[in-house]
């Protein structure tokens, strides 16, 4: 079975736990990664290929690692032939999720997942991966792609960056787009796999299902169903 990974957005101290994690759970060392969301030149890329090398090499594991900044014309093996694929964070989560319908490259990740690959998802590139993509309420969707994500979890939606004064935007979230949410901080993630969603991290997350009244949280190595 496949794997789903999604980091709430911190650094690389904040995501080793998860981030180790998804590395050891790899049945070979090749990691396609995305950073199309963070809108860069081609030569700004090269940052965001340092920044996931160093930030994987935590984990003391040798990696081979293949950058894609071009979905449509970008030139790469067959998806199902990376054990893990990486999509990172962007600057506007409507824009890359724009990117990824318009490249068709959702289908080729709901496609990828049938298998036994791994997908991760940080910030941004996580919130993609739900029901909802609108958690980010100061973003706009300047491209019309509209708030409907990936839908990866049964109806979640995630929302990235959490922290406890933010309790009362995950409620009104939940209630306004009729969605249930996991709220993920930013030193802490989810593993996602075979409906159950485990707790990896250092900090509790916090769920809402539509309709409740009532926040649950799960501490780190704790699970629930998805």
């Amino acid at each position: 079975m496949s794997r789903i990974y999604i980091a709430g957005g911190g650094n690389a101290k904040d995501s080793f736990l998860l981030d180790r994690d998804f590395v050891k759970s790899l049945n070979n060392n090749r990691i396609l990664y995305i950073p199309v969301g963070l809108e860069r030149s081609i030569a700004g890329y090269e940052g965001c290929y340092a920044w996931l090398s160093n930030t994987l090499s935590h984990t003391r594991q040798k990696l081979d690692i293949t950058m894609v900044v071009d979905l449509k014309r970008g030139i790469y093996e067959n998806i199902c032939n990376y054990a893990g694929v990486y999509i990172g964070g962007a600057l506007n989560t409507y824009r890359l999720m724009k990117v990824l319908v318009s490249t068709g490259f959702d289908k080729k990740i709901k496609n990828y997942l049938r298998g036994k690959g791994n997908l991760y998802g940080g910030s941004s590139g996580g919130i993609v991966f739900g029901e909802n993509i609108s958690t980010f309420g100061k973003e706009r969707d300047q491209c019309g792609i509209g708030e409907k994500g990936l839908n990866l979890i049964n109806g979640y939606s995630f929302y990235c960056h959490f922290t406890d004064n933010k309790v009362d935007e995950v409620f009104q979230f939940s209630r306004k787009k009729q969605t249930s949410v996991i709220a993920i901080p930013e030193d802490s993630g989810i593993v996602c796999e075979n409906g159950v969603a485990v707790v990896v991290g250092y900090s509790k997350i916090a769920v809402v299902h539509f309709g409740s009244r009532k926040l649950k949280y799960f501490k780190p190595n704790e699970s629930f169903r998805v």
